[in-house]
Parts: structure tokens; sequence; C-alpha cells
């Protein structure tokens, strides 16, 4: 097994594993699979990471430069125990599972922590309220119902750009674009869905999948549905589509932040093309103690453990 490590922008040590026989592609871009966008000397796809079974290789996936140990690499390359590449301002640490002939400089061996999934959980704050999640879709519904404990869950449902429903749950509800001008209402929908907390399990894996074509956002709140409903009424406009959702959130004024995060505990948006990938959206007020609900996880569930990017404590 081979070990990824490297820091962010911020200093916090992040870790990733790789397993034999898979690939790896780091870049700065959102088709990564190591989100680096924090370094913009980073091409969108930089390298790639790849194992036979036997032995790992670095290679250069764009003509920006890489190097491995100071050296420029320009092809494939094979890697050892305690080599360093550097892609943009970042640089990374390899360190291999079993490997037999540390060099001088490598710290004392430690011991391997668990077998790691085929994709590990790990997550990163981007933001200082956006927390950006890798996990494998079977341990997904376990994270959701960990984040709805003592909430309500609720899914603001665009009918007109989903164009599906879900086994067993309605996915229409009050009608929160009727007073939309009719040029919106002919292309999008809201629909506030109470989502039954017993059913989650069988039904999450479908609702996030529908987050990723652009026709659903998760919230999860302490507000009862009636609540939630007037609430929406108010902010009908942004939540019409996750990815309008999440462009005003990181992109917006603080005002509008504020707002479209007051009541929500979190927002689950799920990311495009993407089924390992979740993003959490909360309030300043609320980021810590979501952050701290992800980590209890990581520790209730050791095999899903693989990669611990974990924020600032």
């Amino acid at each position: 097994m081979l070990f990824l490590t490297y820091h962010n922008a911020s200093g916090q040590m992040q870790t990733v594993w790789l397993k034999p026989n898979q690939t790896l592609m780091i870049g700065s871009g959102f088709e990564s699979d190591v989100d680096c966008r924090f370094d913009r000397q980073m091409a969108d796809l930089h390298f790639q990471l790849q194992s036979d079974g036997n032995s790992w290789t670095v290679r250069p996936l764009r003509s920006d430069p890489l190097f491995v140990n100071g050296n420029p690499v320009a092809a494939s390359q094979t890697l050892h125990d305690g080599c360093r590449i550097r892609a943009g301002d970042t640089e990374f640490t390899i360190s291999i599972e079993g490997a037999s002939t540390p060099t001088p400089t490598q710290p004392p061996e430690k011991a391997p922590p668990p077998s790691a999934p085929n994709i590990p959980l790990a997550w990163t704050q981007q933001s200082p309220i956006a927390l950006d999640i890798q996990c494998d879709p079977t341990m997904q519904p376990l994270l959701l119902q960990s984040l709805c404990k003592g909430y309500n869950l609720y899914a603001a449902v665009n009918q007109l750009r989903l164009k599906r429903s879900i086994d067993g749950l309605p996915l229409v509800g009050d009608d929160l674009f009727e007073q939309a001008p009719e040029e919106i209402r002919a292309t999008d929908s809201l629909h506030l869905i109470s989502v039954p907390l017993d059913k989650l399990s069988g039904l999450s894996q479908s609702l996030l999948a529908c987050g990723r074509s652009d026709g659903l956002s998760l919230l999860i709140a302490k507000l009862p549905l009636e609540a939630m409903i007037e609430e929406m009424r108010i902010l009908w406009a942004w939540f019409s589509r996750p990815s309008l959702l999440r462009f005003h959130l990181l992109q917006g004024s603080k005002f509008l932040t504020d707002k479209l995060l007051e009541h929500p505990r979190c927002l689950v948006l799920s990311q495009p093309d993407d089924a390992n990938r979740l993003q959490l959206l909360a309030s300043t007020e609320r980021f810590a103690d979501l952050t701290k609900q992800i980590e209890l996880f990581a520790q209730s569930h050791p095999t899903t453990t693989g990669s611990v990017a974990s924020v600032a404590r």
C-alpha cells in the first residue's frame, strides 16, 4: 500500500492511501482524485500514480513541470519509499508499506493503519463553510444517518429537471415556485419533501444520484416541515438547482450565504459525475460541530478511514 502525504494551503497535513492495482490522478481541477485546488501553479490534472500490483509509478499528465527528488520527470518513473514529488508549489511524500530498505533520513517505521477500502473516507475544508467528503457510496447511507441523528432531513426537488422519481418517496410537495414568473416555471420547479429517516438507508444512494443530475439538494435541519416550507418560499430562487445553490453559497455575498445557511444544520450536495464525493455546507457557527461529527463517524467506522484529510482541530 502507498501513502501520499502533503500539506494544504493552511499547513494542514493530508494523507491519501492507494492500494495495489489502483490509479490516482492528482491536480487542481475537479476531475482530480486528490483535491489540490489551493495550488494555482498545478495543472488541472498534473500527474498520475498507479500500481501494477508489484511496483508504484508516477507519470506526468501534462507538460507542466514535475519533479521526483528534485529531478524532472518526463515519462513514467518507478517510485520508492521516501520519494518526494513536487508539482506546482506542493510537495508530496511517498511512503510504501512493507518497504525493506528505509533510507537514513526516514522516520522510524510505524505500525500500518487498518486496511482501506477501494474508496477511502477523506474530508478537506475548502472554505469557511464547505467540507468536501470523499466516501465510498456504500458508506454514504451510514454517513447521512449519522448527520441526521436528532434532526430532520429534507429534499429540495426540482421536478422539471429531475424528471424521475424514487421508489417509495413521492417527489412532489408544496409548489414553492407558485410566485415565480412564468418563464422560470417553464424550466424549473421546487418542492420541499420530508425524507423519512427510517427509509433513508434504502433511499440515500438514489437521492444522491438525483443530486448529481442537478435536480435535488438535501437539507438537514431542526425545523419541522411547515416551518421549513415558509423559509424556502423566500429562498426558492437559490434552491432551484444544486449548481446554482453551490455557486451562490461559495461566490455570493456574506449576507446571502448567512441567509441560505441560517436554518439548516448543513446542506448535502452531490458532486456531478462523481459518486464518491459529497460537499457539506454549513454556517461558520455550525461548521466546527459538523467537522467533529465527521471525525466521530470516521473513528466509529475504522474500516472506512483509509484516508483522513482532516481540517484544523
